[in-house]
C-alpha cells in the first residue's frame, strides 16, 4: 500500500469510527426513555416513528446507492477492478426496500398509514433536505462521506434503541428491528471500499466538511421527530 493509499485509509477509519459514536450519541441523547414515555409509551412510539423510519430507509437509503451506482460505472472499473462496489451498493440498495417495506407493514399493522409515495409527516422538509445533502453529490466517494462513512449508523441506531424500549411488550417487532440493523454493517463496508477506492488525499478536508454538515442536518432530523 502506497503513503497515498495509507493516508487516505487512515482517514476512511477513524472517520467512520467518530461518526459512530457520535451518531449513537446523538439517538440515545434524543430519544430517552422519558422522550419516548411523553409520547404515550410503546405503541405510541411505534406508529409515530415506523412511518418516518420507513420513509428514511427507503429514500435516504436507495437514492444515494443509486446515484453512487451509476457513477461508478462511469468514473471507474464496474466489470473489473470495482465489482465488488457494485455487488455491494445492489445489496444495499436491495436491503434498504426490504427494510423499508418491514417499517411500512409494522406501522399498517399498527393501524398507521404508511404509503410512501404519498407520506408526508412532521417537518417532512427537513427529512427531504437531509436526503438531499446526501444525495447531490458528482462522485460516489463524496456522498459516501456523507452516508456510509458516517451518518448510516443512524439507522441502525435508532432501530436498536426503539427496540430496546418496546421490547417486553413487543419481543416480536424488537427481533425484526434488530435484523434490520444487522444489514447496516454491509453498507457501510461499501462506503469504505469506495472512499478508499476513488478519494485522494487533497479532498479530505472536503470530506470531512460533507459528513459534518450531513451529521447536522441528521441531528436535525432526530430533534423534529
Amino acid at each position: 500500500m502506497s503513503v497515498v493509499d495509507e493516508e487516505v485509509s487512515a482517514f476512511v477509519e477513524n472517520m467512520t469510527s467518530t461518526y459512530n459514536q457520535k451518531m449513537t450519541t446523538a439517538v440515545r441523547e434524543n430519544f430517552t426513555d422519558d422522550y419516548f414515555d411523553s409520547l404515550g409509551g410503546p405503541e405510541a412510539v411505534m406508529k409515530k416513528q415506523f412511518p418516518a423510519q420507513a420513509w428514511r430507509e427507503f429514500y435516504n437509503g436507495t437514492l444515494p446507492p443509486a446515484r453512487q451506482m451509476t457513477q461508478v460505472y462511469e468514473l471507474g472499473e464496474p466489470y473489473g477492478r470495482d465489482r465488488d462496489i457494485i455487488v455491494g451498493l445492489g445489496k444495499q440498495l436491495s436491503d434498504e426496500v426490504k427494510h423499508a417495506r418491514i417499517l411500512a407493514n409494522l406501522s399498517e399493522e399498527l393501524g398507521t398509514s404508511c404509503d410512501l409515495a404519498t407520506w408526508e409527516g412532521e417537518n417532512y422538509d427537513k427529512f427531504v433536505s437531509k436526503c438531499r445533502t446526501t444525495t447531490e453529490w458528482d462522485e460516489p466517494h463524496h456522498i459516501a462521506a456523507g452516508l456510509q462513512c458516517s451518518t448510516e449508523i443512524i439507522a441502525a441506531r435508532t432501530l436498536e434503541r426503539i427496540g430496546e424500549y418496546v421490547e417486553d411488550d413487543y419481543p416480536d417487532i424488537t427481533a425484526s428491528l434488530r435484523d434490520i440493523a444487522a444489514d447496516e454493517g454491509d453498507h457501510i463496508h461499501v462506503g469504505r471500499l469506495i472512499m478508499k477506492r476513488f478519494a485522494s488525499p487533497d479532498e479530505l478536508d472536503t470530506l470531512d466538511e460533507i459528513a459534518e454538515r450531513k451529521y447536522d442536518a441528521a441531528v436535525s432530523v432526530l430533534e423534529s421527530l
